[in-house]
């Protein structure tokens, strides 16, 4: 489980010296007008962000997982910033148009009238949301129900004094789905107070694609024990939505350890191509949710050499809002399904995504929906 546990940062950005004072008298984001479009853009020594509107905007976003809240006045702004790392992930989460005190009735006219109405009230929607884990007893005596959580969002996006509220049946599902909302995380908002929600967690028999397929059954071992590729065995289990890019976590459902190529549509610089990745490029051999494994290494042979290989539980990929993505999973010591895969993922990375990933190996593919 990935979770951005980061102190809020506040940056009233502009180019003059007294830009945070003077941000902070000229605009208004208690009161917003309308959305707008952000680009943030993180060199060696600062950021620098810009929005399509001219007047003050209020940007929500994240660089390398810190979250940050920054003010923009006139369109543009730059703040001195020490990058941590090279190719710094940028997130927008938001851009929103803020009442301009300096302004007030050009502001007004310059917005669409339908726009200039008070906001409605949106629901606050989590940008992780974990999904619970079935309970083996329910499993294994087929039960089905569901539990209601009451629970408070912080202003940091945590969640906090997590109880149940209803539950069906009692006692059942309740340590479980308050172990998943424990770990969900909403958008930060330093103007935010605490907020109270419930919501209510389903858990079905019909639903228990991911956790059933956990444990082996002598055909899918069989089915593994061939070679080629084991694509059958990989799930999702987990998606974070980040509003501009989607995590995804894929896990084996299988006794067979794997080595997984994938690819997606990028986003960005990458927008409307593929972009690949492997368990292999990142040293993990992914095996079940919980093994025993997970966490120790061991050398594997790749391309005539040895290398140090840890055991994952996850293999978590990039990409693009309503997209799609690829994979071929292999077993560790099948060298030829490997060398073919990585042969695959090399001829369709950063091809546009015009071009079809199935037809680029003679291999199976699996593919999401």
């Amino acid at each position: 489980m990935r979770t951005i546990l980061a102190p809020l940062l506040l940056l009233s950005l502009s180019a003059y010296p007294d830009a945070s004072a003077h941000a902070e008298w000229r605009c208004d984001c208690t009161t917003i007008l309308a959305g707008c479009a952000a680009n943030v853009a993180v060199n060696d020594d600062f950021i620098e962000v810009t929005t399509d509107h001219q007047q003050c905007a209020r940007v929500d976003y994240f660089v390398d997982g810190l979250p940050f809240v920054s003010v923009v006045v006139e369109g543009r702004a730059r703040e001195d910033w020490i990058t941590r790392a090279e190719n710094a992930r940028v997130l927008v989460q938001s851009c929103q148009v803020c009442r301009d005190n300096s302004q007030a009735e050009s502001t007004q006219a310059a917005v669409p009238a339908a726009a200039t109405e008070p906001a409605q009230s949106t629901p606050l929607q989590p940008i992780i949301a974990a999904e619970p884990s079935y309970p083996d007893s329910a499993r294994a005596r087929g039960i089905e129900g569901s539990t209601t959580l009451e629970f408070q969002v912080t202003p940091f996006g945590n969640t906090e004094n997590v109880r149940v509220v209803a539950a069906q049946p009692p006692g059942v599902f309740d340590l479980a789905a308050i172990s998943a909302v424990s770990r969900w995380r909403y958008p930060s908002d330093s103007l935010r107070e605490t907020v109270t929600l419930q919501e209510t967690l389903n858990f079905d028999l019909a639903d228990l694609v991911f956790d059933a397929a956990v444990i082996p059954t002598p055909a899918s071992r069989a089915a593994t024990d061939s070679s080629g590729p084991a694509n059958r065995c990989i799930r999702e289990n987990v998606s974070y939505n980040y509003g501009e890019l989607i995590e995804v976590g894929l896990i084996d459902a299988c006794s067979q350890p794997l080595i997984v190529f994938a690819c997606a549509v990028g986003t960005g610089a990458t927008a409307n191509r593929w972009v690949c990745t492997s368990s292999e490029a990142q040293n993990n051999i992914l095996v079940p949710p919980n093994d025993a494994r997970v966490g120790f290494s061991e050398p594997v042979e790749l391309l005539a050499s040895q290398r140090e290989f840890t055991y994952a539980e996850h293999f978590f990929i990039n990409r693009a809002p309503n997209s799609e993505y690829w994979w071929i999973a292999c077993g560790v010591r099948d060298q030829a399904c490997r060398n073919a895969a990585r042969q695959w993922s090399q001829a369709v990375d950063r091809q546009g995504v015009n071009v079809n990933p199935e037809v680029r190996t003679r291999l199976a593919v699996g593919r999401s929906y």
